[in-house]
């Protein structure tokens, strides 16, 4: 509600030219450029929505991170159905399960063709094991990744610490399919 599709699509392409630009030339650093709307009551009516699709035609989205309402319900019905984003990837996932209660957990959970994102930091949490058991017993794709909104954030992000804090909490085997899914998503 910020600024147009168009608007942000433009900004988005000079950031990515900007980026580019910094790269030494023989790089192989890849990336890719995405975009996450947060789900509000009139997101299904943005024009040009199908234009923020990321790998295979998924729509990234964070829900609210408010007191679940009637309201969200309506909001992903319409946008399942009145603006055909058929896929869904839920960002930040692990900030649902802490904010919403679990019925509601589970009305996500049976949105068909939904991935689940979670952040690394939250794996310590007995309730987001739960939660990775549960999908990875269910054969479900969960990536991996993390919030980085801010770019001093960037620098201090260690890989290592996370993959070792992850296998500390949950076992290693389901932690190197979880890595193995999530990169096989992102390389598309």
């Amino acid at each position: 509600t910020k600024e147009s599709v168009a608007l942000f699509l433009l900004r988005r392409a000079r950031s990515e030219a900007m980026l580019r630009a910094l790269l030494p030339p023989q790089s192989n650093i890849r990336f890719k450029m995405a975009a996450r709307a947060v789900l509000s009551e009139t997101l299904y009516q943005t024009k040009s929505l199908d234009k923020l699709l990321f790998t295979e035609g998924y729509l990234p989205i964070m829900m609210p991170m408010t007191e679940y309402d009637d309201w969200i319900d309506l909001a992903l019905n319409h946008l399942l159905y009145k603006a055909k984003m058929r896929k869904i990837l839920f960002t930040s996932f692990d900030l649902c399960v802490l904010l919403y209660p679990k019925e509601i957990i589970e009305k996500l959970l049976r949105i068909p063709n939904s991935i689940i994102q979670i952040n690394f930091n939250s794996l310590a949490d007995p309730k987001i094991q739960k939660l990775i058991s549960r999908l990875m017993r269910e054969n479900r794709t969960i990536l991996m990744g993390t919030s980085l909104n801010e770019l001093d954030r960037i620098y201090r992000y260690e890989f290592d610490y996370y993959t070792k804090s992850a296998t500390e909490h949950i076992p290693i085997a389901d932690y190197m399919t979880m890595l193995r899914r999530s990169n096989k998503f992102w390389m598309k």
